[in-house]
């Protein structure tokens, strides 16, 4: 996306990224600890998705420079 259209690393944009996942994590990291199995494994699959694709952004980013 536009994260990976640029060269230099933009701090705006690396600051929105940050505060897409803590908000994200925020609602759905809930779902994480609740009791109801269905509801604890969406917040599962939810927080090991959104891990996931923190660290291969990450990556990403630094092998393209």
């Amino acid at each position: 996306g536009i994260y990976m259209a640029n060269e230099e690393i933009n701090t705006e944009t690396q600051k929105s990224i940050i505060f897409s996942l803590i908000s994200t994590f925020a609602g759905f990291g809930v779902l994480f600890v609740s009791k109801i199995n269905a509801l604890y494994s969406i917040g599962v699959t939810t927080v090991i998705g959104m891990l996931a694709i923190c660290f291969l952004l990450v990556l990403q980013k630094r092998n393209n420079e």
